[in-house]
C-alpha cells in the first residue's frame, strides 16, 4: 500500500467484511472495524479513541496523549457520553473528563484533574471547579484562591448552611451557617 492507500487485513464472512485493522497512510492513523462499525482509532498524535473517530478532540496541550471513550446509544431518549482518560507530561496535567453530548474544545461537565505544576487535585461539577486539594493537603470547597487552611468552605449564597455533621442514629450533631 502506498502513501496514500490503506493497508488492511480484512475478517471475512458470509455476509462480507464485518472485521477489519486498517492503517490509513494519508493520515497516519490506524483504524479498527467490528461488526462492520469502527470500534476504535489511534491517530498520528498516539491518542486513542473508542467510538470515536475524533480522540485528538480532547488533547489539552501537546504533551498529553487521550483515551476516548464514547456512548453513541441514544435509543433511550438521552445524549451520548464521553469519557476522556489525559495524561500529560509531568510538568502540566492528567484529568478524567466527563461529558454528555457535543464537546467543545476545552469543555466537560465533570473532571478529575491532577496539576503536576502545583501537585493539587481538583475536582469539577457542571462545567466549574468545586474542590481542590493542594499539596499540603488543604482542602478548598468552593473557592481555588482561598487562604492556607486546612479546611476552607466559600459559599457563594446565604440561604444554605456551610457545614452539617451528622451522627445517623442520633441526628445532627453541628450545623454551621453563615448569615449575613
Amino acid at each position: 500500500s502506498g502513501a496514500s492507500n490503506v493497508g488492511r487485513i480484512t475478517f471475512t464472512d458470509s455476509g462480507g467484511d464485518p472485521g477489519a485493522l486498517a492503517y490509513v497512510h494519508s493520515s497516519n492513523e490506524m483504524v479498527c472495524n467490528a461488526n462492520s462499525l469502527e470500534a476504535w482509532r489511534i491517530d498520528s498524535s498516539a491518542n486513542m479513541g473508542i467510538g470515536t473517530a475524533t480522540p485528538s478532540g480532547w488533547v489539552a496541550n501537546s504533551n498529553s496523549r487521550v483515551l476516548v471513550l464514547h456512548n453513541a446509544d441514544t435509543t433511550d431518549g438521552n445524549s451520548a457520553t464521553e469519557l476522556a482518560l489525559s495524561v500529560a507530561h509531568s510538568t502540566s496535567w492528567n484529568t478524567i473528563s466527563f461529558t454528555n453530548g457535543a464537546k467543545t474544545s476545552g469543555s466537560s461537565e465533570g473532571k478529575i484533574l491532577y496539576d503536576h505544576n502545583s501537585n493539587s487535585m481538583r475536582f469539577s461539577t457542571n462545567a466549574a471547579e468545586r474542590l481542590r486539594i493542594t499539596s499540603a493537603g488543604y482542602v478548598h470547597i468552593g473557592d481555588s484562591d482561598a487562604a492556607a487552611d486546612y479546611l476552607d468552605v466559600s459559599m457563594s449564597s446565604t440561604s444554605i448552611a456551610a457545614a452539617r455533621f451528622t451522627n445517623k442514629a442520633e441526628g445532627s450533631i453541628c450545623h454551621l451557617e453563615y448569615s449575613g
